[in-house]
């Protein structure tokens, strides 16, 4: 049936599915408690192949074209909602492009907002209730993402190093202490709070090479190195301290000083 409507508009799929898709992400945003993905899983089937190329047309064509927004939010809200970004990698898997855009979306979300938080605590600041659904849904993003498998990037650190929470922070040392310590999965305590149809599509970790222990290494030592000077927040420079010593103190150095 939507082969024969396209004919007849003399029209591709494609241009079609993203028309569709710009209209649902459209409605998410009047729509606050809108919530299902059957429609997503729908348009999902309807493409041959590009799946996730397709997707990503039609979130920047969105983005590129919101003539309704109008947010005076002290803090920004995430660009699409958080249950979006979950069937995002539900859908594609924790490697895709789309993936890792929405993660690098809701990081910064998150820090901004915990540093607007920070900066108002000494001020008694009463969140409005638009920001406090705001701060759920983007905190509710972070932890699915960050209790999936590990999103983080060295280039991340830029970002990260103004954070004060402790989920924030605690997330990062858990990845960079295994990452450097190479331990194994059971060994280390995780919290089990990630929806079940996510955890039975991750069961496994990324494998590390060592161009990315040599890209940690190197921007951690920078910002160490420049730790007195750095604009960063009093809980990163301590995490930085404490995560400087386990590097060194891992195997990872003797390696990198006997390949000298």
């Amino acid at each position: 049936m939507i082969k024969a409507f396209l004919q007849i508009k003399n029209e591709s799929l494609g241009k079609f599915l993203r028309q569709c898709l710009i209209e649902i992400f459209r409605a998410f945003r009047l729509d606050k408690k809108q919530k299902k993905t059957d429609v997503l899983d729908f348009l999902y089937s309807l493409i041959d192949k590009n799946h996730e190329n397709e997707f990503f047309k039609a979130m920047e064509f969105d983005l590129e074209n919101r003539l309704d927004e109008n947010n005076n939010s002290p803090f920004a809200p995430l660009k699409f909602p958080a249950f979006y970004y979950c069937w995002i990698l539900s859908k594609f898997g924790a490697d895709a492009q789309i993936t890792n855009w929405c993660f690098n979306d809701i990081l910064e979300k998150r820090v901004n907002a915990d540093v607007f938080i920070q900066q108002r605590h000494q001020q008694n600041y009463v969140l409005s209730e638009q920001l406090e659904n705001n701060f759920k849904e983007i905190c509710d993003a972070f932890k699915s993402y960050s209790n999936t498998v590990n999103f983080f990037k060295p280039s991340h650190l830029k970002i990260m190093k103004q954070a004060t929470h402790a989920d924030i922070i605690d997330e990062l040392k858990h990845y960079l202490t295994k990452l450097f310590m190479q331990l194994s999965q059971d060994s280390v305590e995780r919290n089990d709070n990630m929806d079940n149809d996510i955890a039975s599509a991750f069961t496994q970790k990324r494998k590390w090479d060592d161009l990315e222990l040599n890209n940690w290494y190197d921007e951690i030592r920078r910002l160490h190195d420049d730790i007195d000077s750095s604009l960063m927040s009093g809980e990163f420079s301590e995490f930085l301290k404490s995560i400087w010593e386990i590097i060194n103190g891992s195997n990872f150095i003797l390696s990198r000083d006997v390949g000298k």
